[in-house]
């Protein structure tokens, strides 16, 4: 038998055992938080927010399209077009406080419109330069004369406070009938803002836990010295009673045996865990399907007034689930409505967004039934209620507030809605920041973009006043709507597939049904994509008037 005592080195492996695991699971856990997961969000963040003001941008050189087709066509002159345009720009305000602008520059760098500096307005702007030597207007300037749009770096005034100098990135896009580069901007320092505050809350996390972590390792240390001791007692009461010894000895082979159990009844759970995983990445899978299935029961089935009014539509996301809507449906014996809608951002949240806007849009239409007819309510009085210009810019200014009322801050929808009476051709359309449809004359055999209002997206600002557009559609006029995934469509080449070229497409193809005209937008668009995947959804909605035919 075995008198010698364990050697006394061995009374300090517990506690490094112990330690040693624990500082490096935590250090590891510091390190995944502050050098993987937030680098990542931040990148995320800003990528939304360079997002917004794009989709900003974009909107704002709408009305401006407005004002130079007005003045294209004699309704206003250069110079009263222009004084309207700056005038938008300098009113427009977006953000939680209400304090980010749009400004307007030249192609020679001269400041026309700057909201908190008006004392730039008129100057050359050249000369300005941030504190790191960057001639950021000359920057704006080059960027919209060689790329058309872009993304733009620099120090600038923290707002309407000209003492505090901070980061800035703007986007700027070249409105080329005028010799405009208008832009807007987020500050980086907000984004660092929101980081900071989650550090913080991470940080004091992590030393909770590094406490917690600390005081369960102190007193299993304890109980290892104390087990050490008694170990030491032991060798002791060994050196006097070797039978002893042999007892311990069956115990120790008892306790292994046990051990050898635990181990087997852990690795078991181990197994069942993994199988518990497998199984909920089958549900989420199986989850994700029926998403799928509940967003395509929103689109319809099938499309109303079969012989006078033909529909045609298409739809194409990105991933599982996607951020598009249409809709086509009556609002009487003899009226029509469609929409087609966009949400910002992709996948899951998206889809959510549409959601609410088609539960929002069919409660608030509803609502006009009801206030309009009382007891008997029909479709047919929610038509009326929605007769004319103004009645329908109040619908979309409730609609906007509901939107407004549910869905995040800086998330938005732009969303189409046309009303149509079929007797007298007259086509109703509210836009709110969605791209204009194409209008096919059937008589002149030519396609032209719809002279539209922009106005703002839903969800981004109250009390928005929408302005109403009319027009007079005779037997054979098409109208094509569709969202940005089709017309920002890229190829290998990275070149997008363009307003231009879906308008060539309507133009050659519009005498066609609206089925096979559909079928030539997406067989143009799949040749010019070469198959590649989208990156943002795509939804197409043909309408063709064909009473009388």
């Amino acid at each position: 038998m075995m008198n010698n005592p364990v050697s006394r080195p061995g009374r300090h492996v517990v506690p490094l055992q112990i330690i040693l695991p624990v500082t490096l699971t935590v250090i590891l856990f510091i390190i995944t938080i502050f050098l993987a997961i937030l680098p990542i969000f931040e990148k995320n963040m800003m990528v939304r927010k360079r997002e917004m003001i794009r989709e900003l941008t974009h909107s704002a050189l709408s009305t401006l399209s407005q004002l130079e087709e007005r003045q294209r066509a004699g309704q206003l002159t250069l110079e009263e077009a222009q004084t309207q345009g700056k005038e938008h720009i300098r009113t427009l305000r977006y953000g939680p406080d209400r304090k980010d602008y749009f400004w307007i520059t030249d192609i020679e760098s001269k400041v026309l419109v700057h909201p908190y500096r008006p004392d730039l307005e008129g100057q050359d702007g050249a000369g300005l330069i941030d504190p790191t030597g960057k001639h950021f207007i000359i920057e704006f300037t080059q960027t919209g004369k060689e790329q058309g749009a872009g993304y733009v770096d620099y120090y600038w005034q923290w707002k309407d406070d000209p003492n505090r100098i901070v980061p800035k990135i703007s986007y700027v896009k070249l409105f080329p009938p005028w010799g405009w580069v208008v832009g807007t901007g987020i500050y980086v320092e907000d984004v660092r803002e929101e980081i900071s505050a989650i550090s913080w809350e991470l940080t004091w996390i992590c030393l909770l836990i590094l406490a917690v972590i600390s005081v369960l390792s102190a007193y299993i240390i304890w109980q290892g010295t104390r087990s050490e001791r008694k170990r030491r007692s032991a060798e002791e009461e060994l050196r006097r009673l070797n039978m002893e010894l042999e007892n311990r000895v069956v115990r120790r082979t008892t306790q292994l045996a046990e051990s050898n159990a635990l181990i087997q009844d852990k690795n078991q759970m181990l197994d069942q865990t993994v199988q518990d995983l497998r199984m909920r990445e089958r549900t989420m899978a199986e989850e994700l399907e029926l998403a799928q299935e509940v967003q395509l029961h929103f689109l319809p089935k099938a499309f109303p007034f079969h012989e006078e009014l033909r529909f045609a539509a298409l739809y194409r996301s990105s991933s599982k689930i996607g951020g598009d809507l249409y809709d086509a449906f009556r609002l009487s014996e003899r009226v029509a409505g469609f929409y087609i809608a966009d949400a910002s951002g992709h996948g899951v949240s998206a889809a959510l967004v549409t959601a609410v806007l088609k539960v929002s849009f069919e409660r608030f239409l509803q609502g006009v039934s009801d206030s309009t007819q009382g007891e008997r309510a029909s479709v047919s009085s929610g038509s009326k209620a929605l007769h004319d210009c103004d009645s329908l810019a109040v619908f979309m200014q409730a609609l906007n507030q509901a939107m407004l009322e549910i869905i995040p801050e800086n998330v938005f929808v732009t969303f189409l809605f046309g009303v149509f009476n079929l007797d007298t051709g007259i086509l109703l359309i509210a836009n709110a920041g969605h791209d204009e449809p194409l209008w096919y004359r059937k008589k002149a055999g030519m396609c032209e973009v719809l002279e539209i209002p922009s106005n703002l997206a839903l969800g981004l600002q109250e009390d928005f006043l929408f302005e109403i557009a009319r027009f007079q559609l005779q037997p054979g006029d098409k109208i094509t709507a569709f969202t940005d995934g089709l017309t920002e469509l890229m190829n290998l080449q990275g070149e997008q597939f363009g307003l231009d070229r879906l308008r060539e497409i309507v133009q050659a193809h519009g005498s066609l049904s609206p089925e096979d005209l559909l079928s030539k937008i997406k067989k143009a668009s799949s040749v010019f994509a070469r198959n590649c995947e989208p990156h943002d959804d795509q939804a197409v909605l043909v309408m063709e008037y064909a009473r009388g035919r």
